[in-house]
């Protein structure tokens, strides 16, 4: 799938209603709700990068300092390699080795080694 990256600016409603409906199938404690709590808290203190496809957001990345907080893709897009390609698109935004992922998970190295080929 032909993913792009794109930031988005401020906070909107649009936003985050599209952000709630990517996550709507994960359950309720999944973390996930509590960093969009945050971002709705506080936008400022976040980049907001939306994956889109086909002129449709497909994903979301929420960018705090140096830290990737929050990763989400729809669940009809999952499995396709959505989320691995806006982690490297956002990572390029910030040049290879100034982001760390919050959960290490063993994916961000994957990612770091794929960008520096």
């Amino acid at each position: 799938m032909p993913i792009t990256v794109t930031r988005a600016f401020g906070q909107n409603d649009r936003n985050h209603a599209t952000m709630l409906r990517i996550i709507k199938d994960l359950p309720a404690q999944h973390e996930l709700h509590s960093v969009l709590g945050q971002w709705h808290a506080t936008p400022d203190k976040f980049d907001l990068w939306l994956g889109v496809f086909n002129e449709r957001v497909v994903g979301f990345t929420l960018v705090k300092g140096s830290d990737i907080e929050a990763i989400a893709v729809h669940g009809a897009t999952r499995g396709r390699g959505v989320g691995h390609r806006m982690l490297t698109l956002v990572i390029q935004q910030y040049g290879a080795y100034s982001l760390k992922l919050v959960s290490p998970q063993g994916l961000f190295k994957v990612l770091f080694d794929e960008t520096q080929q």
